[in-house]
């Protein structure tokens, strides 16, 4: 057994070592470390696999930390990895089985990335059957699987073991591998079955009994026995032919038979996107903003990843999962900010090598490309391709064309759509950027669009703000996106829901119609509101299903034809829906009326400034007269349930 005191030092090193390479993982970094802490310490003692599961949204960093990981362990085992979102995943790990001989009874590195593309149940909770199905959920039990080479192998050795055997017996001699009497017999009879003995003229001056290729096809059946190819080809070129195709006919023998392959001192990474649980993750807007999408995935939970894991595998595999998993948030404003001043200093020290200069970047940049780069539920990815893309490509240019000696140090800054370039405080160089996003905004910011797109977002924001008593995290009237004018973001009311929440919660997502009802007539609102409206239905008629807040003591099952489509609603369900639609309409629609001098002072507040934070929307609408204490406490508040309960308890 190792040094302990060693295994734990080494540990710690990489600990450091991976928080100074991966910004804002620091936690999951302390959890993985503590993870597979037993695996580095005992493996050879273990008798099941650890199994490791890494969750989050895609480009926060779980291969390549897991990858980094492996390479500073820097140990003889090699991980054997598969990307379940392969379409040729199924054969990839069938082929690798050979390979994977080697590995049996000694501790091992397996990766499962893509996880969730290997799922075993449907939308119609119907199984999904893999050919690899079993293997995979039996390595994650107990590390061991019976393995049988595939027909055509078989079928390969019983072609060289019969062919050996007839040479035999229509007289070719054979010495130390060679055959030394009956060469154009051996030819005659092997050339008919196999083309490969149209030999080149090296090789029919070798007068091999086996040839190269079939000693290759037998050594991936004894590759156990010798660990080069080499010795076992040494060990052939010693037998005789008799010896020669009774050691053929054991390795046939040995093939027909089922392998049982011991990997219980395996350490398993199952790496994978959980949409179910992430539930965030299909909004690909930049104008989301990452501090709200940070708080809202740090609510995942360990119980919400395996009610997600439902929706994809059967109980008994989610149990082979086991219980460490992995929960990564998604990435804050401020990590962001981090990473752009991480790629700028690599990208410094790259172009210092390059063209012999020192770069500094204003804090201008940094704001340009966040604002450029960043896709909150995307990740790092599209951050870093945008700093290629504006940045990096625009200083080769701009460098390539500046004479050496100006070069020493430049001083890199970011005025409107403009790269500016500065020596020693004078201006050297100079390019208009394209910027994808800034572009699509403006293409947004004329009069008709800026209109509706402010009443509209107006009207969310207001009834947001009376309801949670609050003002909103954001509000813009200027999108990024192809199919929204506008964006408003808020926080949901608790971890739970009741019916008063729920009411609330939809009045929310119709109050930008009502608004617009209110300002240009019913006639007149725009296909905008569509979003809206299917976002409050779709919430009702969950809701109405489980039944919970209906008033109804019975809950519906979601109902699939074979072919996926919801069944229509029940008519009790879809009267509930109707009804409470109606009435969260009527309480947006009463809001914006008794609230009106507020929603024409936000919207004159969007209009003037196009993107607001609450606290800058707040001492707006102070500047503009608005008592804000006044008007976020001119509704009922929640429903308190710990004063409730108290009163309950001490009455």
């Amino acid at each position: 057994m190792e040094d302990l005191t060693f295994i734990s030092t080494k540990l710690s090193r990489i600990k450091k070592e991976l928080k100074s390479e991966f910004i804002g993982l620091d936690e999951i970094i302390d959890q993985l470390i503590q993870a597979v802490n037993p695996w580095c310490t005992m493996s050879a003692s273990q008798s099941r696999p650890l199994v490791i599961n890494l969750w989050g949204m895609t480009g926060v960093g779980k291969t390549s930390l897991v990858k980094r990981f492996l390479e500073l362990w820097d140990r003889e085992e090699s991980p054997v990895y598969f990307n379940m979102g392969s379409k040729n995943y199924v054969r990839e790990m069938l082929n690798s089985m050979e390979n994977m001989f080697a590995h049996s009874g000694k501790p091992t590195v397996f990766i499962f990335d893509e996880f969730q593309h290997a799922k075993t149940m449907n939308a119609t909770s119907g199984e999904i059957e893999n050919p690899v199905d079993r293997m995979i959920w039996q390595l994650m039990d107990n590390g061991k699987f019976n393995y049988a080479v595939s027909w055509h192998d078989f079928n390969e050795l019983s072609n060289i073991s019969a062919g050996l055997e007839l040479c035999l017996q229509r007289g070719v001699k054979v010495k130390k591998g060679k055959v030394v009497e009956g060469w154009t017999t051996f030819q005659n009879i092997t050339a008919v079955d196999d083309p490969r003995y149209l030999l080149s003229g090296d090789e029919k001056d070798d007068q091999d009994f086996i040839s190269k290729s079939e000693i290759r096809a037998l050594y991936d059946h004894y590759r156990f026995q010798y660990p080069f190819i080499s010795l076992f080809r040494d060990y052939i070129y010693q037998l005789d032919g008799e010896e020669l195709v009774a050691f053929v006919k054991k390795i046939e023998k040995r093939a027909s038979m089922s392998t049982e392959l011991d990997f219980s001192k395996a350490i398993i990474f199952v790496i994978g996107n959980l949409d179910e649980a992430y539930r965030m993750s299909d909004i690909v807007s930049s104008d989301c903003d990452p501090d709200l999408l940070y708080e809202e995935s740090k609510k995942i939970t360990f119980s919400t990843i395996k009610e997600a894991l439902k929706e994809r595998f059967r109980l008994e595999e989610i149990g082979r999962l086991g219980n460490i998993h992995l929960i990564y948030p998604s990435l804050n404003s401020q990590v962001y900010r981090d990473f752009i001043q991480s790629e700028l200093k690599e990208l410094s020290q790259r172009f210092a090598l390059t063209f012999g200069c020192e770069l500094h970047f204003s804090k201008s940049v940094e704001t340009l490309l966040f604002e450029e780069g960043v896709t909150p539920t995307q990740g790092f990815r599209p951050l870093r391709s945008s700093i290629r893309y504006i940045l990096e490509s625009s200083l080769v240019e701009l460098l390539q064309n500046i004479p050496n000696e100006s070069r020493d140090k430049i001083f890199v800054d970011s005025k409107g759509d403009e790269l500016n370039l500065y020596r020693n405080d004078n201006f050297i160089a100079n390019k208009l950027l394209h910027l994808p996003v800034r572009e699509a905004k403006r293409r947004k910011l004329n009069p008709q669009d800026m209109a509706v797109t402010a009443v509209h977002e107006a009207g969310h924001a207001l009834v947001y703000s009376v309801l949670c008593r609050k003002f909103p995290k954001m509000v813009t009237i200027a999108s990024s996106d192809f199919n929204t004018g506008g964006y408003m973001e808020g926080e949901t009311f608790a971890n739970y829901e009741n019916y008063d929440q729920l009411i609330r919660s939809v009045a929310i997502k119709l109050a930008g119609k009502k608004a617009e009802e209110h300002v240009f007539g019913r006639e007149r609102i725009t296909r905008g509101c569509q979003t809206d409206l299917l976002r409050a239905t779709r919430q009702l008629v969950f809701v109405s299903r489980e039944g919970s807040l209906t008033g109804i003591d019975r809950a519906y099952e979601s109902k699939f034809h074979g072919d996926g489509t919801l069944l229509e609603e029940k008519l009790i369900n879809q009267e509930w829906v109707e009804d409470q639609l109606e009435k969260a309409s009527q309480l947006a629609d009463m809001l914006i009326i008794d609230n009106q001098s507020v929603l024409k002072n936000m919207i004159a507040i969007l209009l003037e400034r196009k993107f607001v934070r609450s606290d800058s929307l707040q001492e707006a609408l102070e500047l503009a007269g608005v008592d804000t204490s006044v008007f976020l406490e001119s509704y009922p508040k929640l429903f308190d349930y710990h004063s409730k309960l108290s009163d309950f308890l001490t009455s």
